[in-house]
């Protein structure tokens, strides 16, 4: 998720955790300035931070990025280089946690393609 002024601009990324309980975890980030595409890698990877900070191994990734969502799943070249390692980052230890990237609807709902 992401939310900006300009693109460049101010930003920020944010993710949502829904637990299998329903208890949700929430965490947003501010940028002073960043792209679009910036603010919504940024939204992934604090949420994949949150999810190995929680001890989650397996988990399953929605986003409205349809960028993001198709560069980290490999079916789309990453042709700005200063977003390749926002789309492998290291904070991802071997093992720790199994990501599953799936592209949201605009009903919110998982899309096919």
């Amino acid at each position: 998720m992401e939310a900006k002024r300009g693109n460049p601009g101010e930003a920020a990324g944010a993710a949502v955790i829904v637990m299998p309980d329903g208890f949700r975890h929430t965490v947003s980030q501010f940028l002073d300035l960043a792209t679009n595409n910036e603010a919504e890698y940024t939204g992934l990877i604090i949420g994949l931070e949150k999810a190995i900070e929680q001890g989650i191994q397996e988990l399953e990734v929605y986003g409205d990025s349809n960028l993001v969502v198709n560069q980290v799943n490999g079916f789309w070249r990453i042709k700005q280089s200063h977003l390749r390692p926002l789309a492998f980052p290291s904070i991802i230890p071997d093992g720790t946690v199994q990501p599953n990237y799936a592209q949201l609807g605009s009903t919110g709902t998982e899309s096919t393609g």
